[in-house]
């Protein structure tokens, strides 16, 4: 019997000290990096936070450090980190190579690299994955990025940078941030980007870049607006057009900000945890320096415990955050976005994300790629409400979407259950119950693309011979004296039709012909409609398969409509004209 039954993993970023060497002039975390920690207990911490996250059944599958800056700890303290790391993934081998489906149980660093030299062989021993921060161009780190005491880093800094691009490619990646001053000197950042590339670095596939924002905590106001950033966006397709770093713009510069990161989520409470040496867990390394997100201590509460505490945490704080904004409310990529960072926005006081429209830009760029879909935004939209803005809909003027009805996927209501029972719908939904003949010779039989879910598609030419057969038993549907071959033709230009509002096909026209009109045939009516094909031509469209033309009889439409009133059901899944119909092209 197992000792342990673990069901998940998880990536565990641990802060060990927040302290900073820098004096970052944009910094959002304030004052909270002057600390200085003690850090004796540094590794019996991991040590507990490990225990009580895999007491629950989770396991850690890669251990992730973030500061303040780590590498201002003493190198025996950082080796104890690594080695007790590593002597958990030992423990848990068999375990973590089941869940953990990439294998990356690793260890990660992010850095300044000021102290790089010092660290990189302790880095090699223990294969630690090294993502070093600076700010391009060059000239901005010079100004921006100094120490505690103002003096430059950026001689050292670039020393370490060369070192790092040494290091093993799988084991490094190098991110930038920038303000203003990028656009400024944008060739300048740029020219610095290609002297990265020179040395070595993978400048397309492991590089980003990260904006700044004006958070309350900086000291100097220097982030770009949105428009600012579009305008470097556009600035930088220009330049790396056709160039190989054009992949990085689409796919990797900006990562952090298009889709799948924590920013993206509707409560990232669920699945991000920083945590703190001293137990406590916040969601990433932007919430420290407020207490309102601080989930609770890991050493007081299990990982499932503070799990369902953040949860609860980043639902109160998007609540206090301001009210959805107006454009996101009518946003087709909301179900990308999701609104973005909640601790950037209550920093700056916004109602929606700083990159906005940045990401609007990326996602247009690439519609394959980041599909643009009301449905699912309205969707997303209304669960993020729901869960983290509920006051939103207190205003009865804000709209939100029909309520969802567990019926409505119920087998039994199901447009084929509710054909079954009934035997007139039986005839009305027959698939072959009315036809199409071509020319004397080419019978192609038609169905109700509702009950199928397949569209049928022909081209017509106007020399051709149109016949419509319809089954006896077909006409014999509620059959009276007055029954007639009911035809109807529509386009696919867009129109509102009636109380409820909706956007639908245009009705061209709609035709009526007597049952005695029709020849008596090997057991069908049988109708030439070609007539009716060359009076509605001047309203065909020449898009590709854009009209579209059904079939029933007057009588059977009646039964349709009836059965509409008497069953919801059947008339949600039967909302759109559920008769037997075709697409067509219709050329001379």
């Amino acid at each position: 019997m197992m000792s342990k039954e673990f069901f998940t993993h998880t990536n565990l970023t641990f802060v060990p000290n927040s302290f900073c060497n820098f004096g970052c002039k944009y910094c959002y975390l304030g004052k909270l990096t002057e600390n200085k920690d003690k850090n004796g207990d540094v590794i019996s911490s991991l040590k507990k936070i490990l225990e009580k996250i895999t007491d629950d059944g989770v396991l850690v599958s890669s251990l992730n450090l973030h500061g303040a800056e780590v590498t201002t700890l003493p190198r025996e303290i950082l080796e104890g980190i690594f080695q007790t790391y590593q002597d958990y993934t030992q423990k848990y081998k068999v375990q973590l190579k089941s869940l953990n489906k990439h294998g990356e149980n690793g260890i990660g660093i992010k850095t300044n690299l000021y102290n790089f030299d010092k660290l990189r062989d302790l880095f090699l021993k223990y294969n630690v994955f090294v993502s070093g921060s600076f700010d391009l161009p060059f000239t901005h780190h010079e100004k921006f990025r100094v120490l505690k005491n103002g003096k430059s880093t950026l001689d050292r800094v670039r020393e370490n940078v060369l070192l790092l691009s040494k290091y093993p490619k799988n084991l490094q990646q190098i991110s930038c941030t920038i303000g203003k001053f990028a656009l400024l000197h944008f060739d300048e950042f740029c020219d610095d980007l290609e002297w990265l590339d020179e040395q070595g670095f993978d400048m397309v596939g492991k590089f980003y870049i990260m904006f700044i924002y004006d958070s309350a905590n900086s000291h100097f106001k220097t982030g770009l607006s949105d428009d600012e950033m579009v305008l470097f966006y556009e600035k930088l397709l220009k330049r790396f057009k056709g160039t190989k770093f054009e992949d990085g713009i689409y796919y990797n510069w900006f990562k952090e900000f298009t889709h799948g990161y924590c920013s993206h989520q509707i409560n990232c409470g669920a699945t991000n945890h920083l945590y703190q040496k001293s137990g406590d867990v916040y969601p990433c390394h932007r919430s420290q320096p407020d207490g309102r997100l601080k989930y609770g201590n890991i050493f007081e509460k299990g990982f499932l415990e503070i799990t369902k505490s953040g949860i609860e945490k980043m639902k109160n704080y998007e609540a206090s955050n301001k009210a959805i904004h107006s454009d996101c409310m009518e946003c087709d990529y909301f179900h990308i976005c999701n609104m973005g960072c909640p601790v950037e926005r209550m920093d700056r006081k916004s109602s929606k994300s700083y990159t906005c429209k940045l990401q609007l830009a990326l996602y247009k760029a690439q519609p394959k790629r980041f599909k643009a879909d009301k449905v699912a935004s309205i969707r997303a939209r209304d669960a993020y409400i729901n869960q983290m803005q509920p006051n939103v809909y207190l205003d009865e003027k804000v709209a939100r979407p029909m309520r969802f009805n567990p019926e409505m996927i119920e087998v039994k209501n199901s447009l084929n259950a509710i054909i079954q029972r009934d035997e007139k719908l039986k005839t009305l939904y027959k698939n072959g119950a009315i036809k199409l003949r071509i020319n004397d010779n080419e019978l192609i039989p038609l169905f109700s693309t509702t009950k199928l879910r397949k569209q049928l598609n022909i081209n017509l030419f106007k020399s051709d011979k149109l016949e419509i057969l319809v089954e006896y038993e077909y006409m014999g549907l509620n059959d009276s004296d007055e029954n007639s071959l009911f035809i109807m033709f529509l386009n696919n230009t867009s129109v509102v039709y009636g109380d409820e509002q909706r956007v639908k096909m245009s009705h061209i026209g709609e035709y009526i012909v007597h049952k005695s009109k029709g020849v008596k045939e090997d057991g069908h009516y049988v109708f030439n409609i070609n007539e009716f094909f060359l009076k509605t031509s001047n309203k065909f469209l020449n898009e590709e398969f854009a009209n579209l033309v059904c079939f029933t009889t007057t009588n059977a439409r009646a039964v349709h409509y009836k059965k509409q009133s008497l069953n919801a059901f059947y008339h949600l899944e039967a909302i759109n004209l559920p008769f037997h119909e075709f697409r067509f092209n219709y050329k001379e």
